[in-house]
């Protein structure tokens, strides 16, 4: 019985392109600020760069949380120099790269964390059921951990179980 793959090649996705989805993607939410109220967060993409050659789109992920009336202090004086409404979202700019080879399965995503926020579930929040409409199929982010990470955690945590899906990197450097 032969064994055919399940998954589709990330560059022909129902004759469509995962990263030029990406990239239109980027593109459509650029224009203004976009609110996505289940998280009650705003983003935009910023600075989007598409390198064909090298099969790369990069981006600046601007989000912000609001919600919550607070007050902006000045370090120095300890005096209010911004009182925030509930509607106002202090935003950062997170650096995005993704990076799917030609004939692959598998692509490379840098979801950049800054002052402790990531954006990885923000992405994939709003990334998702629009790949879904363009492609009719699924995508999937798997997360991997840094080495000391994951050994810290099993030296310090009590474990029942644990799993290791190994990584095989492109032979294409």
């Amino acid at each position: 019985e032969k064994n055919e793959s399940l998954l589709h090649k990330l560059s022909n996705v129902h004759s469509k392109d995962t990263l030029e989805i990406i990239y239109n993607f980027m593109k459509k939410y650029s224009a203004h600020v976009y609110d996505y109220p289940a998280e009650k967060k705003v983003y935009s993409f910023k600075n989007i760069t598409l390198n064909s050659k090298n099969r790369t789109v990069s981006a600046f992920f601007v989000t912000g949380q609001y919600g919550v009336k607070s007050d902006i202090l000045d370090k120095s004086t300890g005096k209010i120099r911004f009182p925030k409404t509930e509607s106002d979202a202090e935003v950062l700019k997170h650096y995005i790269q993704f990076t799917i080879p030609s004939n692959s399965t598998d692509g490379i995503a840098l979801f950049h964390k800054s002052m402790g926020v990531g954006i990885k579930s923000l992405f994939c929040a709003i990334f998702l059921g629009y790949f879904r409409e363009q492609t009719e199929s699924t995508l999937q982010f798997k997360p991997y951990s840094h080495a000391t990470a994951i050994t810290e955690w099993v030296e310090n945590a009590k474990i029942k179980s644990f799993n290791v899906k190994g990584y095989e990197g492109n032979s294409d450097v």
